[in-house]
């Protein structure tokens, strides 16, 4: 998101720590949920910016032990501080 009120490029992460809801659609069984997610605000004058984050978090979310990690992580100050040692060793 690109906003005036923001100055520097920030970054967040979230952890959900829910059961996963299974939804029936057209006979299968589908399970959704989301465990972990990352926000990303920027300044409007830097449009380009947040799309080099984003893919940077990609890149690290390739890692399927990266993402174990993740998922194991009791909360979001974990799962930021993983994120923040994977792009520190890469």
């Amino acid at each position: 998101m690109a906003t005036e009120n923001v100055f520097d490029l920030g970054f967040d992460v979230g952890k959900v720590n829910s059961k996963m809801k299974i939804h029936w659609r057209k006979g299968l069984k589908i399970a959704l949920f989301v465990a972990v997610f990352v926000a990303v605000l920027g300044p409007e004058k830097h449009t380009g910016d947040h799309l080099k984050a984003l893919a940077r978090i990609s890149r690290i979310l390739r890692d399927d032990a990266v993402c174990e990690r993740l998922l194991a992580a009791p909360d979001a100050a974990t799962a930021l501080a993983l994120f923040i040692e994977e792009d520190d060793r890469r």
